[in-house]
């Protein structure tokens, strides 16, 4: 292996640690609670050796996001595939996104801030781009999925595939950021396991999209 390709390596290995460190601060401290000076503290760098990897807290923060969506992205279009009709197919990518709720809970996290920096996505940073670019993607994949049933007579003829699966989208999302808050008076979270409330959420939202024979 030459220079070149070595220092590569180690460029490439060191932004993976300084990626680990930040994911490792931001669950104990909260993102908007953390500095760079914590984070280049857990990757045991000085400030100034971070920035050469990341120019602030935000952009760190997307690159983790995209990461995680780019995973929730791979798990549901596996899951997809596995599917015959189009509702089989949403069907397969609830339980995908269910699995990765009850089995990634670290990075759930992550999956539920992307409205927190609205701002930043209206106004076109780079740093957004690529996040935004796994969403449109995911959404698209739910788009056609919920179209290729609605033709194939597997889910109702009578809805929209893009507003349902925005619907879809926005009420999975909502609702389990809802019970992140963890208000058990308002939800009674208390008496149900929070990935037990999701799980039957969904399995209301594909009971009422499916077609009826």
């Amino acid at each position: 292996m030459g220079i070149h390709e070595r220092k590569k390596r180690e460029r490439a290995q060191r932004r993976d640690g300084i990626i680990s460190a930040a994911k490792r601060v931001f669950l104990e401290k909260g993102i908007e609670n953390s500095t760079m000076q914590n984070i280049a503290r857990e990757a045991e760098l000085s400030k100034a050796a971070l920035y050469l990897y990341f120019r602030n807290k935000e952009e760190l923060t997307f690159e983790i996001l995209r990461q995680t969506l780019n995973e929730i992205h791979h798990r549901i279009l596996e899951a997809a595939q596995e599917g015959r009709t189009g509702f089989e197919k949403v069907q397969n990518i609830g339980r995908a996104y269910l699995d990765f709720y009850s089995n990634q809970t670290d990075l759930v996290y992550f999956s539920l801030i992307l409205d927190q920096y609205a701002y930043a996505i209206a106004n076109g940073k780079q740093s957004t781009a690529g996040c935004m670019e796994i969403y449109r993607n995911m959404r698209l994949l739910v788009v056609e999925t919920l179209q290729q049933g609605i033709d194939d007579g597997s889910i109702r003829h009578d809805l929209e595939a893009e507003k349902t699966a925005v619907l879809f989208i926005h009420l999975v999302t909502s609702f389990m950021k809802r019970l992140d808050t963890n208000i058990p008076a308002a939800l009674e979270t208390d008496a149900y396991r929070a990935d037990e409330l999701i799980e039957y959420m969904v399995s209301i939202f594909l009971n009422a999209i499916k077609e009826k024979s």
